[in-house]
């Protein structure tokens, strides 16, 4: 009898044990130190985990010094992480938000470089590279085509 009573508190015991997630290290770590992880990330060729971090910077301290540098970083780490379409979008919310950042020149090259990848991209598969290889060839016999 004493059995019954036991089990159902077992039971919650062990539901709620299961339930609970180990804290995340990044979610206890101030702006400096994510930024600085970040960024380390970020120069060793790691994009995955820079992209992380800075966007974990940018949630948790969204008005934080350090925010709108991680936006730029996020764009530049798509960029590099050849990943065109998210480098694009990156660089768009950057501009919306910082029109008149002084680096909103180097944003702008980011989405120009990337629509050019983008559109090399489509082209490649629209067309078959030995036909444009072939077209090209013949309008260097031919300047009038």
């Amino acid at each position: 009898m004493r059995w019954l009573c036991v089990f159902p508190l077992l039971t919650i015991l062990f539901i709620s044990a299961c339930s609970t997630t180990p804290e995340d290290e990044l979610d206890t770590l101030p702006a400096e130190e994510l930024y600085r992880r970040a960024k380390a990330a970020l120069n060793s060729g790691d994009y995955e985990t820079a992209i992380n971090t800075f966007e974990k910077l940018e949630v948790r301290f969204p008005f934080g010094k350090y925010a709108q540098q991680a936006q730029l970083e996020i764009a530049y780490a798509y960029y590099k992480f050849d990943e065109p379409d998210a480098a694009i979008g990156a660089a768009y919310r950057f501009v919306l938000l910082h029109p008149r950042d002084p680096n909103i020149d180097y944003v702008y090259y980011l989405k120009i470089g990337r629509r050019d990848a983008v559109a090399k991209r489509w082209v490649s598969i629209m067309f078959d590279e030995d036909v444009v290889s072939e077209i090209r060839r013949d309008q260097e016999l031919d300047p009038g085509l």
